[in-house]
Protein backbone atom coordinates (compact mmCIF):
# COMPACT_ATOMS: atom_id res chain seq x y z
CA UNK A 1 0.00 0.00 0.00
CA UNK A 2 1.04 3.43 -0.68
CA UNK A 3 2.62 5.76 2.00
CA UNK A 4 -0.60 8.30 3.17
CA UNK A 5 1.08 11.13 1.56
CA UNK A 6 1.12 9.51 -1.77
CA UNK A 7 -2.71 8.69 -1.72
CA UNK A 8 -4.53 11.05 0.68
CA UNK A 9 -5.35 14.81 -0.67
CA UNK A 10 -5.23 16.09 3.34
CA UNK A 11 -1.88 14.35 3.81
CA UNK A 12 -0.49 15.34 0.25
CA UNK A 13 -1.08 18.67 1.11
CA UNK A 14 0.05 18.91 3.83
CA UNK A 15 3.33 16.83 2.76
CA UNK A 16 3.59 18.92 0.27
CA UNK A 17 3.21 22.52 1.90
CA UNK A 18 5.78 21.10 4.23
CA UNK A 19 8.39 20.43 1.62
CA UNK A 20 7.57 23.75 -0.04
CA UNK A 21 8.22 25.62 2.89
CA UNK A 22 11.32 23.50 3.80
CA UNK A 23 13.06 24.52 0.43
CA UNK A 24 11.69 28.13 0.56
CA UNK A 25 13.59 28.49 3.77
CA UNK A 26 16.63 27.13 3.16
CA UNK A 27 16.56 29.51 -0.08
CA UNK A 28 16.15 32.19 2.19
CA UNK A 29 19.05 31.52 4.05
CA UNK A 30 21.29 31.00 0.96
CA UNK A 31 20.33 34.20 -0.53
CA UNK A 32 20.27 36.48 2.73
CA UNK A 33 23.77 34.75 4.12
CA UNK A 34 25.90 34.15 0.65
CA UNK A 35 28.97 34.60 3.21
CA UNK A 36 30.46 37.25 5.78
CA UNK A 37 33.38 38.87 5.51
CA UNK A 38 35.87 36.28 7.50
CA UNK A 39 38.07 33.83 6.24
CA UNK A 40 36.48 30.97 4.76
CA UNK A 41 37.06 27.43 7.22
CA UNK A 42 34.65 25.21 5.97
CA UNK A 43 37.06 22.71 4.77
CA UNK A 44 34.07 21.12 2.03
CA UNK A 45 31.50 20.59 4.72
CA UNK A 46 28.57 22.70 3.60
CA UNK A 47 28.84 20.37 0.87
CA UNK A 48 29.22 17.34 2.95
CA UNK A 49 26.15 18.25 5.22
CA UNK A 50 23.67 19.29 2.05
CA UNK A 51 24.82 16.01 0.16
CA UNK A 52 24.10 13.70 3.19
CA UNK A 53 20.81 15.73 4.24
CA UNK A 54 19.72 15.32 0.84
CA UNK A 55 21.05 11.95 0.28
CA UNK A 56 19.32 10.76 3.73
CA UNK A 57 15.60 12.28 2.98
CA UNK A 58 15.93 10.93 -0.81
CA UNK A 59 16.36 7.49 0.80
CA UNK A 60 13.05 7.68 3.18
CA UNK A 61 11.25 8.48 0.09
CA UNK A 62 12.14 5.35 -1.52
CA UNK A 63 12.40 3.60 1.39
CA UNK A 64 8.67 4.35 2.08
CA UNK A 65 7.47 2.26 -0.82
CA UNK A 66 8.85 -0.53 0.89
CA UNK A 67 6.54 -2.93 3.97
CA UNK A 68 9.57 -3.15 5.99
CA UNK A 69 9.29 -0.22 8.80
CA UNK A 70 6.00 0.87 7.48
CA UNK A 71 4.01 2.72 10.21
CA UNK A 72 1.03 4.38 8.76
CA UNK A 73 -2.18 6.59 9.84
CA UNK A 74 -2.40 10.14 10.35
CA UNK A 75 -0.94 10.56 13.43
CA UNK A 76 2.67 9.88 11.44
CA UNK A 77 1.80 12.33 9.07
CA UNK A 78 1.06 14.78 11.26
CA UNK A 79 3.92 14.32 14.21
CA UNK A 80 6.09 14.43 11.19
CA UNK A 81 4.89 17.60 9.52
CA UNK A 82 4.83 18.81 13.24
CA UNK A 83 8.50 17.67 14.02
CA UNK A 84 9.46 19.19 10.37
CA UNK A 85 8.15 22.50 11.31
CA UNK A 86 9.50 22.97 13.93
CA UNK A 87 12.59 22.37 12.83
CA UNK A 88 12.25 25.26 10.11
CA UNK A 89 11.38 27.48 12.64
CA UNK A 90 14.29 26.88 15.22
CA UNK A 91 16.49 26.81 11.97
CA UNK A 92 15.05 30.44 11.00
CA UNK A 93 14.86 31.46 14.82
CA UNK A 94 18.71 30.54 15.07
CA UNK A 95 19.90 32.58 11.64
CA UNK A 96 17.99 35.60 13.10
CA UNK A 97 19.52 35.18 16.65
CA UNK A 98 22.77 35.61 14.32
CA UNK A 99 22.39 37.83 12.25
CA UNK A 100 25.28 39.23 10.46
CA UNK A 101 27.30 36.43 11.82
CA UNK A 102 25.42 33.74 10.55
CA UNK A 103 26.27 32.21 7.19
CA UNK A 104 26.36 29.32 5.20
CA UNK A 105 30.18 28.48 4.97
CA UNK A 106 32.23 28.34 8.31
CA UNK A 107 33.55 31.85 9.01
CA UNK A 108 34.79 33.54 11.99
CA UNK A 109 34.71 37.41 11.40
CA UNK A 110 37.20 40.06 12.80
CA UNK A 111 34.22 41.47 14.97
CA UNK A 112 32.59 38.02 16.04
CA UNK A 113 31.43 37.39 19.29
CA UNK A 114 29.57 34.69 20.96
CA UNK A 115 25.96 34.86 20.89
CA UNK A 116 24.09 33.12 23.85
CA UNK A 117 20.42 34.89 23.45
CA UNK A 118 17.34 32.73 22.21
CA UNK A 119 18.34 29.04 21.04
CA UNK A 120 21.92 29.66 21.51
CA UNK A 121 20.90 30.11 25.17
CA UNK A 122 20.41 25.94 25.54
CA UNK A 123 22.62 25.14 22.01
CA UNK A 124 25.79 25.93 20.38
CA UNK A 125 24.11 25.09 16.98
CA UNK A 126 20.46 25.11 17.01
CA UNK A 127 20.25 25.57 13.82
CA UNK A 128 21.93 22.78 12.98
CA UNK A 129 19.40 21.06 15.30
CA UNK A 130 16.95 22.37 13.27
CA UNK A 131 18.16 21.35 10.31
CA UNK A 132 18.42 17.75 11.50
CA UNK A 133 14.29 18.00 13.23
CA UNK A 134 13.16 18.77 9.68
CA UNK A 135 14.83 15.95 7.92
CA UNK A 136 13.35 13.59 10.74
CA UNK A 137 9.87 15.38 10.18
CA UNK A 138 9.75 15.07 6.37
CA UNK A 139 11.70 11.04 6.63
CA UNK A 140 8.71 9.92 9.89
CA UNK A 141 5.90 12.01 7.52
CA UNK A 142 6.60 9.25 4.85
CA UNK A 143 5.67 6.30 7.27
CA UNK A 144 8.59 4.71 6.99
CA UNK A 145 10.60 3.70 10.36
CA UNK A 146 13.37 2.69 8.05
CA UNK A 147 13.64 5.59 6.27
CA UNK A 148 13.18 7.55 9.18
CA UNK A 149 16.77 5.96 10.48
CA UNK A 150 18.13 6.17 7.29
CA UNK A 151 17.60 9.66 6.83
CA UNK A 152 18.66 10.56 10.92
CA UNK A 153 21.52 8.69 10.09
CA UNK A 154 23.06 10.20 7.10
CA UNK A 155 21.51 13.90 8.52
CA UNK A 156 23.62 13.44 11.77
CA UNK A 157 26.98 12.30 9.86
CA UNK A 158 26.80 15.35 7.75
CA UNK A 159 25.99 17.77 11.03
CA UNK A 160 28.68 15.92 13.11
CA UNK A 161 31.54 16.34 10.52
CA UNK A 162 30.06 20.20 10.23
CA UNK A 163 29.97 20.77 13.93
CA UNK A 164 33.72 19.39 14.39
CA UNK A 165 35.04 21.70 11.67
CA UNK A 166 33.08 25.18 12.79
CA UNK A 167 34.30 24.07 16.28
CA UNK A 168 37.37 23.68 15.48
CA UNK A 169 37.67 27.60 13.73
CA UNK A 170 35.83 28.85 16.65
CA UNK A 171 37.71 27.75 19.31
CA UNK A 172 40.88 28.92 17.13
CA UNK A 173 39.48 31.90 16.32
CA UNK A 174 37.04 32.96 19.65
CA UNK A 175 39.38 30.70 22.39
CA UNK A 176 38.42 31.17 25.97
CA UNK A 177 35.66 33.13 24.83
CA UNK A 178 33.96 30.08 22.75
CA UNK A 179 35.40 27.51 25.70
CA UNK A 180 33.80 29.04 27.89
CA UNK A 181 30.49 29.40 26.42
CA UNK A 182 30.70 25.54 24.73
CA UNK A 183 31.39 24.33 28.52
CA UNK A 184 27.49 25.36 29.21
CA UNK A 185 25.97 23.57 26.48
CA UNK A 186 25.14 20.85 24.32
CA UNK A 187 26.16 20.75 20.78
CA UNK A 188 23.25 19.34 19.02
CA UNK A 189 20.98 17.14 21.21
CA UNK A 190 19.57 18.72 24.60
CA UNK A 191 21.19 17.01 27.16
CA UNK A 192 22.91 14.18 24.95
CA UNK A 193 25.48 15.71 22.56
Amino acid sequence: MEPLVYREPLAIAAFAATLVLWCLSELRIMVRNRGGSGENLDRGSRVWVVVLIAAGTAAAFGLAWLEVGRIAGWGVVAVGVALALAGIVLRQWSAATLGAFFTTAVEVQADHRIIDRGPYSRLRHPSYTGALLTAIGVALALGSWTGCIVASAFSVAGLVLRILVEERALASRLGPAWTSYARGRKRLIPLVW
